[in-house]
C-alpha cells in the first residue's frame, strides 16, 4: 500500500512543479518579512524595549501562515474564485474514485503530498527566518534555540497543515476559500485568551518554552504533529468512502 500511494503521490508532485517553485518564492518573501518581526520581537523581549514591533502581526505569521505550508498555495486553484465554481480537487479524486485504487491508497498518497510539501516549505520559511536574522540578535538567543523554536512550529504546521488535504478532497470549492476567514476568526479567539490571561505574544511564549525547556518541547510538538497527520488521514480516508461525486 505504502509504495503505491507513494508512487501516486511522485506523479502528482511531478505535475506541479511550477506551482511548487512559486510557492517556494511566496514563501521566502513571507519568512523575509516575518524575519523582520521576529528580530523586533526578540529585541523588545531582551534589548531596551523601546524597538515598537507588533506582536499581533507575527503570531499571525506564525500562528496562520505555517498550516498553510502544507499546502501548494500559488497553484491555481488556490488563487482563482473559480475554483468555487469548478472545484477541480474533486475532479481529481472523483477520477481516482473511478480507478480500481483502494481508497486507503488515495488518502495516503495524498497525506505523502501533504508530508512532501510541509518539508520543503517549513524547511525554506525556518531556514529563511535564521538567515536573514541580524547577527548581533544571537546575544539574546542562541542559535540552538532558534532552531528549538523552528521545531517547536514545525510541528504544529504538522498537526494543523493535514486539514488542507482534508479540505481539498474531502469537502469543495467553496471551502477552500472559506478556510482562511475560519483560520483568521479562530486566531483572533485565541490570540485575545491568550494575551488576556498570559500578557504576552504566541510566539513569544513559545520562544520562552525553546529557552527554558527546549528540546522536550520539540519532541511533544513532533507527537502532536504525527498524531495529527494520522487523525487527518483517517478522517480523509473515512470522507472518500462516503462522498458522493456525482
Amino acid at each position: 500500500m505504502y509504495k503505491q500511494a507513494w508512487w501516486l503521490a511522485r506523479q502528482d508532485l511531478k505535475q506541479s512543479i511550477f506551482p511548487i517553485i512559486f510557492t517556494i518564492i511566496a514563501t521566502i518573501v513571507f519568512a523575509g518579512f516575518a524575519s523582520l518581526i521576529l528580530d523586533q520581537s526578540i529585541r523588545y523581549m531582551f534589548d531596551s524595549g523601546d524597538e515598537y514591533y507588533s506582536f499581533v502581526v507575527i503570531d499571525f505569521m506564525f500562528f496562520i501562515l505555517t498550516p498553510s505550508l502544507a499546502a501548494i498555495f500559488m497553484s491555481r486553484p488556490y488563487l482563482s474564485f473559480r475554483t468555487i465554481k469548478e472545484d477541480p480537487f474533486s475532479k481529481i479524486m472523483a477520477f481516482y474514485r473511478a480507478l480500481p485504487i483502494p481508497v486507503k491508497v488515495i488518502s495516503l498518497s495524498r497525506t505523502f503530498i501533504m508530508l512532501v510539501t510541509v518539508l520543503i516549505m517549513g524547511t525554506t520559511y525556518f531556514c529563511t527566518i535564521f538567515v536573514l536574522l541580524r547577527a548581533d540578535i544571537f546575544q539574546f538567543v542562541h542559535k540552538s534555540e532558534f532552531i528549538v523554536l523552528f521545531l517547536i512550529w514545525f510541528g504544529y504546521s504538522l498537526a494543523i497543515g493535514g486539514v488542507n488535504t482534508f479540505i481539498e478532497y474531502g469537502t469543495n470549492g467553496k471551502m477552500l476559500h472559506v478556510l482562511p476567514y475560519i483560520l483568521i476568526g479562530i486566531f483572533i479567539v485565541v490570540a485575545f485568551v491568550f494575551y488576556y490571561f498570559f500578557q504576552i505574544g504566541i510566539v513569544e511564549w513559545t520562544l520562552h518554552l525553546a529557552m527554558n525547556i527546549g528540546w522536550p518541547i520539540v519532541i511533544l510538538s513532533f507527537f502532536i504533529g504525527v498524531l495529527g497527520c494520522y487523525l487527518w488521514y483517517r478522517m480523509l480516508t473515512a470522507r472518500l468512502h462516503t462522498r458522493d461525486y456525482l
